[in-house]
């Protein structure tokens, strides 16, 4: 299985058509938080982000990106509001699949995205315990550091005009340690997700 999956990325990587591109992506997100308290759709608005990508285009199979970005949460837990805002960066690696699909025209791309992300996050305390003054759950704020393994699907309208691309996608970001992301504490429950959909332009240079 191993052996497979190397001869399929060394072909994908070495019998594209060479192209090594630089481009930088501006994407507007929407966040939903996903664990022990999950973002509601009455949050959505207040739900959202901003993501600056560089990408360096290998071929029309591969490229890699490195982006930062910054963005808040917030959902209801115990008749309490809920609130985080997130400072990320992420390495994504993204591969273009249409090709091995079907017959596509080539400004056209469906991406399998997959990498690493590093996060900070400020949450306004552990509110899985109700409290009597709900003013009293924003005194106190934690701040978390975690890596996440980040995943998910896009696609993209290549040079709809000249030297610009649309792209839209889902990504999520699966948090390894600090199960906080929520507001709430709880170890034993699993790892919080952070679910970004996005909608973006695409910049060629």
């Amino acid at each position: 299985m191993k052996r497979s999956l190397l001869i399929f990325f060394t072909f994908i990587f070495f019998c594209g058509k060479a192209q090594e591109r630089l481009s930088v992506a501006f994407k507007a997100e929407s966040l939903l938080t996903r664990g022990e308290s999950n973002s509601s759709i009455a949050h959505l608005s207040k739900s959202i982000g901003i993501r600056l990508s560089g990408i360096y285009e290998f071929n029309e199979f591969l490229d890699v990106q490195a982006s930062i970005g910054i963005g808040r949460s917030g959902g209801m837990n115990n008749d309490l509001e809920w609130r985080t805002q997130h400072l990320s960066s992420e390495l994504i690696f993204q591969y273009n699949i249409l090709p091995f699909i079907i017959v596509a025209p080539d400004n056209i791309r469906f991406n399998l995205d997959f990498g690493l992300g590093y996060s900070y996050a400020i949450t306004n305390g552990d509110i899985s315990t109700p409290l009597t003054d709900v003013n009293s759950a924003f005194q106190t704020y934690d701040t978390r550091y975690t890596e996440s393994i980040n995943w998910g699907a896009s696609m993209e309208y290549a040079e709809f005009i000249e030297n610009w691309s649309i792209l839209f996608g889902l990504r999520t970001n699966n948090f390894l340690f600090d199960d906080m992301m929520d507001s709430v504490k709880s170890p034993r429950s699993g790892k919080d997700r952070l679910q970004r959909l996005f909608l973006g332009l695409r910049l060629y240079l």
